[in-house]
């Protein structure tokens, strides 16, 4: 008969154990936000998507689609924001440390050399506020209309590899969030 392993069996033993060990011992969750920057308006979505949009014309228009799905789920504490505001950002730095979260994770959309959405995220570089945490996460997708029902155009595409070298000098940021 094979024997079950349970949590009262001896852990693995040898080099991989060995190579564990520092691993388990420092090991612990963090709480890091998505930081997303489609709350504020660009040229570029104005000519796709119409004058003034953001994200919260979304927001607004969403629908339940199932029985206790609750839309649309509106803002409450900073209300419908703009985050060409330092003051917004912030608040919402100060919601964060109080609700446990370590660090954001700016989402960075960068199509072979064009950048979108930067805005917020270089203010924050440049003024070094709000004083807090962050990493980058590249938007590695090719931008079209299917996100919101539309068709496939697409209207930047992603187009090869992308170097980091341009932004290289975001990691020396005394912000960036290490580990």
């Amino acid at each position: 008969m094979n024997k079950v392993s349970t949590t009262t069996d001896k852990p693995p033993t040898g080099a991989r154990a060995s190579n564990m060990e520092p691993l388990r011992a420092s090991a612990k969750a963090r709480a890091i936000a998505f930081y997303l920057p489609q709350f504020h308006p660009i040229p570029e979505n104005d000519k796709w998507w119409g004058r003034g949009f953001t994200e919260w014309t979304n927001v607004v228009k969403a629908k339940p689609l199932f029985p206790g799905h609750y839309q649309p789920q509106l803002p409450a504490d900073l209300g419908f924001y703009d985050l060409r505001v330092p003051e917004v950002r912030e608040l919402q730095a100060e919601l964060a440390r109080e609700h446990g979260i370590e660090a954001f994770c700016y989402w960075h959309y960068w199509f072979a050399g064009e950048r979108l959405l930067q805005r917020p995220f270089e203010e924050v570089l440049k003024s070094g506020k709000p004083n807090f945490p962050f990493c980058l996460s590249w938007a590695n997708h090719t931008w079209s209309g299917l996100w919101s029902g539309g068709d496939e155009k697409k209207l930047l595409a992603r187009t090869g590899a992308t170097s980091w070298s341009a932004r290289s000098s975001y990691c020396g940021n005394p912000q960036l969030s290490r580990s």
